[in-house]
């Protein structure tokens, strides 16, 4: 019997896409241990880390990027996924450099990690009928040292269309509370005082800031956000300490290194003292 798939099996198939275009826009990679020692200084390293993420381990099994990682080139036969970095700004940054030059390796890496960004495309590669054809499934970034995906672009409308529903419930709902019907009078306009934020009143205060000439300083100020991780605070200051406590110990061992050297010019300028003497 012949196997036929019917209208549903993409749908099916676009559905599960969605779902895993969902799970992957609340992760995000980060690997301070990596950053700390190496320099996102090209899009072999940007590949390197990449590797690490969960975003690659999931693929890993029918990526041909294991052929390349194995030294074994990959043709016009191989089908499979593929990645491969499709933009980066490293012309900018070294560009930046020439002018202001990081003060020791330490510093060119830090650099790196905070200015590199790299997109890494997922391509499927297929037989066809003109031979390989090749498809992009996904693109992924890397910004500030963290890997995310990039979102659907169904995803994009929907999070604008929910913001701009959201800001229209909070017009409604301002204008229904300032607003006083009565029979006699009919409809009155009493505009109520902004309450404002007990704390940022102290920090206006404390820096001489005034709050009630400036709206974003209120409970009700609006701020644009763009696809919120619930993780991303405690991340950031995970890594923030992770790169912290790097540095110290890289710094500490470039130190010792430093004073080790000066200990042996010192004890060479003796000899040397010594036999010029003798």
């Amino acid at each position: 019997m012949e196997d036929r798939h019917g209208p549903d099996d993409g749908r099916d198939e676009e559905d599960d896409l969605c779902c895993d275009y969902e799970k992957e826009v609340k992760c995000e990679f980060l690997d301070p241990r990596f950053l700390a020692v190496t320099a996102l200084d090209s899009e072999h390293a940007a590949l390197d880390y990449f590797y690490q993420s969960p975003f690659y381990l999931k693929y890993r099994e029918l990526a041909l990027n294991e052929y390349v990682r194995a030294g074994t080139p990959v043709d016009s036969e191989h089908v499979g996924l593929m990645f491969q970095v499709t933009y980066s700004n490293l012309d900018d940054i070294a560009e930046a450099l020439k002018n202001l030059p990081p003060l020791d390796e330490l510093a060119r890496i830090q650099y790196y990690s905070n200015a590199a960004i790299f997109h890494i495309t997922l391509f499927s590669r297929n037989l066809g009928r003109n031979g390989v054809a090749t498809t992009p499934v996904k693109v992924y970034y890397i910004m500030q040292g963290s890997i995310f995906v990039c979102p659907l672009f169904g995803s994009l409308i929907r999070r604008h269309l929910h913001q701009a529903v959201e800001q229209f419930e909070k017009f409604y709902d301002t204008i229904n509370n300032i607003s006083r019907w009565s029979l006699a009078n009919g409809y009155s306009w009493e505009p109520k005082q902004r309450a404002l934020d007990v704390q940022i009143e102290n920090l206006c205060h404390r820096y001489g800031f005034k709050e009630e000439n400036d709206q974003g300083f209120t409970k009700e100020g609006g701020m644009n956000l763009f696809f919120l991780k619930p993780q991303d605070r405690i991340a950031n200051r995970v890594a923030h300490d992770e790169i912290q406590r790097m540095a110290r110990r890289l710094a500490e061992v470039h130190k010792k290194a430093m004073e080790n050297s000066a200990s042996g010019a010192r004890q060479d300028q003796r000899i040397k003292n010594t036999t010029n003497r003798t």
